[in-house]
């Protein structure tokens, strides 16, 4: 788990050197959602911020190994400024699924399909 800890955060610095080079890159990314705790996300109000987005699905066995993780790197990092966005892209009727799989982590959560703006 550490090294799995270790190498998220080598390639977070790594991506986010590569994102702050190229800033006009970051404005083809639009995701704005409700969040399944009823909150609001919008990616655009993030500028600024380290922003990892989770593109992740109820039936993935790896995917709730990656979102343990990212929990592990929220608590961490995100009075630092570090935002993480989890998407689940699982259809209406997983509704239920993706809820409970969801609770599991502090950070937002949201559903591709209840997307205002998406342009991942």
């Amino acid at each position: 788990m550490k090294r799995t800890l270790l190498f998220a955060a080598l390639f977070l610095s790594l991506f986010v050197q590569s994102f702050k080079s190229n800033e006009a890159y970051s404005k083809n990314f639009e995701f704005t959602s409700r969040t399944l705790n009823g909150g609001n996300f919008d990616l655009e109000s993030m500028h600024g911020k380290i922003v990892i987005v989770n593109f992740w699905a109820h039936w993935c066995p790896n995917c709730a190994d990656e979102m343990e993780v990212l929990e592990k790197i929220y608590r961490k990092y995100h009075s630092r400024g570090v935002e993480i966005i989890g998407i689940s892209v699982d259809k209406e009727k997983a509704r239920n699924s993706v809820i409970k799989h969801a609770r599991n982590v502090s950070y937002p959560n949201a559903r591709a399909i209840d997307a205002v703006r998406n342009t991942f």
